[in-house]
């Protein structure tokens, strides 16, 4: 079963729980501030929960009546399945997970307040209006930050200072774009509207991490026309996403080289720019290929010398990472990662499961001389939807160090 489809499945549970937790605690408040509050709509609360299972239940019949070509998550449009059970699934999810550690802490104080002996009711009250506050702006925030970075892309500036950089690359701005990923969800048009904000910032190296396409081999041609768009006179670097392997290992190489893109596997590309030698390293690091240290070490120890050394590769690994950084390169710069697509912060701390495979997951880094950035990108993957990790385009803008 496809990897977005056991996803589902394996947060259902979840999902069914907590929506549980937080109607109920809705619906404490309710009567707690309201006592004769309509029956028939508390009612409704109860089928809530249940209503997060329609999902995942209508994926699991399609698949065992008609098999994967049935079900409608992985069909060729958007339907009226994704309006009504879709995004409303993901958009509750994401809101219950968000309230539940709030609405844990308001529990607990309700339960030790009662112990206390103190007045009940008004603390009560006032716990019932503090979680009804907090369900309604979660709820509403969620819909709008959701809608924000799943549909529109920003650009995300990271100023990286180099010692030792040569003063004619001071102030040398470099694009990045990853995981692209065309599908059902995430077209050209997205990306399009974009190109005039690209050209104005006049960026002298593109650079594309890979995940041009999702899984529809097809896509690559419409992904192949939007990045031959990007102006012949730049130089345009790209390297393999599993994605791209998976479905267009050849003819997204192919169509990449024929518009004048330089596409490397496990290969060098040195450029010159107001004469400074840049050396742009692309490797395949993917989970069908990741790449051996021993041939990652034996590459980068032919790496031809310049004035300024980028590592391009899709999926950032720490190993991989560590290894550049011990032959002297000066930037990583990567993808795969989606920023973590669905980002939490409860109490401010970020938490995705992302950061469980990598914790270069999102932005820049630095180990000691080494720079990495690792960008959201633009398209999806296991969820319809991002939240707080916005689709993007990442400007790299590098400065000498002053002494």
């Amino acid at each position: 079963m496809p990897w977005p489809i056991r996803i589902l499945l394996y947060t259902a549970p979840i999902a069914f729980i907590l929506t549980g937790f937080v109607c109920l605690r809705l619906r404490q408040s309710l009567l707690t501030l309201w006592p004769d509050f309509p029956s028939w709509m508390l009612q409704l609360l109860r089928w809530i929960p249940l209503g997060m299972l329609l999902l995942p239940g209508v994926v699991i019949y399609q698949y065992y009546s008609g098999g994967i070509q049935r079900i409608f998550l992985l069909q060729d449009k958007q339907n009226i399945l994704d309006v009504v059970l879709n995004y409303p699934y993901w958009l509750a999810f994401i809101s219950a997970v968000e309230l539940f550690p709030y609405l844990l802490l308001l529990a607990i104080a309700s339960l030790i307040i009662k112990k206390t002996g103190l007045p009940t009711v008004p603390y009560v009250k006032g716990i019932a209006v503090i979680q009804l506050v907090l369900i309604v702006t979660i709820f509403l925030y969620v819909g709008f930050r959701t809608a924000r970075d799943t549909f529109s892309v920003r650009f995300r500036e990271h100023q990286i200072t180099l010692k030792q950089l040569p003063p004619q690359l001071d102030g040398m701005t470099i694009l990045l774009l990853a995981d692209i990923q065309i599908d059902r969800y995430t077209s050209a048009r997205k990306l399009t509207p974009v190109l005039p904000e690209i050209q104005k910032r006049s960026p002298q190296l593109v650079l594309f991490a890979g995940d041009l396409i999702t899984y529809r081999t097809r896509d690559a041609r419409e992904g192949i026309r939007l990045l031959c768009q990007f102006p012949k006179k730049i130089p345009r670097v790209a390297c393999m996403g599993d994605h791209d392997f998976w479905f267009a290992p050849r003819s997204i190489p192919k169509g990449l080289r024929a518009c004048g893109w330089h596409f490397l596997n496990d290969a060098h590309h040195i450029f010159r720019w107001k004469g400074a030698r840049i050396l742009v390293t692309g490797v395949t690091n993917i989970y069908s290929r990741p790449i051996p240290r021993k041939a990652a070490r034996t590459l980068f120890r032919a790496a031809p010398a310049a004035d300024l050394k980028i590592l391009l590769v899709h999926q950032p690994s720490e190993s991989l990472i560590e290894l550049a950084r011990k032959f002297g390169y000066h930037l990583v710069v990567a993808g795969h990662t989606h920023g973590g697509q669905i980002l939490f912060r409860p109490f401010g701390i970020p938490l995705t499961p992302t950061q469980y495979e990598n914790r270069f997951y999102s932005g820049a880094y630095q180990l000691g001389s080494l720079h990495v950035v690792v960008t959201n990108g633009i398209g999806l993957t296991f969820a319809p939807v991002r939240y707080q990790a916005p689709a993007e385009i990442s400007i790299i803008k590098l400065q000498t160090q002053s002494d």
